[in-house]
């Protein structure tokens, strides 16, 4: 299951008051209950499991816990309704796996880089929408997407003007080679250049779109940052890896270090 599915099922058992125990043998659903109905920690609801839960599952929890405290149940709804308008851009599947690593990019990073929890509030949304001014057209559609998501009533309602300009701003530069620090619309905010380089990234982790890659894990040095892409196939020679690091450069330019993106398999 990917996190736009896991959200509207468990918004659906939590809205319609479907009894707990009826929900209780469903594993990975049960979990993501726990956390939306009860606010309980990832480790918690993954330790209430019925059974152990695999490591894309894991991570796919840790997401959904960040995106449920950062961005709450009603900014959620507006954006999953926005994209379902515009099916996703690609695909749901897509805007799914982008969300989940781009939210596990911001997890593993935050404690060193300073990120409020507010920050990820932005980079979900952002990250659940980057790609659907595809919808319209290929070209030119980070752009489109923007001026959607700009342009959304329930977005500019439930946002801050501040968050919509740094959502925006994410979506408009998750491409390879946009800068946007020189974009006079974003918010000339280190935060928010931040998150658009963990889009960045987190977006070519699944250019080929194919769900290779599950989750990341990432070491902080003092003189390098290493990102690993956790495959549950090996995946050295991957087109997601080799995009990722063409993207990498607006984060070793803030940071002003190095970035290693390299593959780790999933040894279960």
């Amino acid at each position: 299951m990917l996190f736009i599915n896991l959200y509207r099922e468990v918004r659906e058992i939590v809205s319609s008051g479907v009894p707990e125990e009826q929900v209780r043998k469903r594993d990975l659903v049960y979990a993501a209950y726990l956390i939306h109905r009860y606010g309980i920690g990832w480790r918690d609801a993954v330790s209430r499991a019925s059974r152990p839960l695999d490591r894309d599952e894991v991570a796919l929890l840790r997401a959904y816990s960040i995106a449920l405290a950062s961005a709450g149940e009603r900014v959620l709804d507006a954006a999953v309704e926005l994209g379902d308008r515009y099916e996703w851009g690609y695909d749901e599947g897509h805007a799914s796996v982008v969300t989940q690593l781009s939210l596990r990019l911001w997890e593993e990073m935050t404690t060193h880089l300073g990120l409020p929890l507010s920050s990820a509030r932005v980079l979900t949304i952002a990250s659940l929408l980057h790609d659907i001014g595809r919808y319209v057209q290929d070209k030119g559609h980070a752009a489109i997407g923007a001026s959607i998501v700009a342009e959304s009533p329930r977005l500019t309602q439930d946002l801050s003007g501040d968050e919509l300009r740094a959502v925006t701003c994410l979506i408009r530069h998750h491409g390879r080679k946009t800068d946007p620090r020189a974009d006079s619309a974003c918010p000339r905010s280190r935060e928010v250049h931040l998150l658009a380089a963990i889009l960045k990234i987190g977006d070519g982790l699944d250019y080929a779109r194919n769900r290779e890659v599950i989750d990341v894990e990432v070491k902080m040095g003092p003189r390098t940052i290493v990102i690993g892409a956790v495959c549950e196939e090996p995946c050295g020679n991957s087109i997601n890896i080799e995009r990722a690091s063409e993207k990498k450069w607006l984060l070793e330019q803030l940071l002003r270090k190095p970035v290693i993106i390299e593959p780790i398999e999933d040894r279960r």
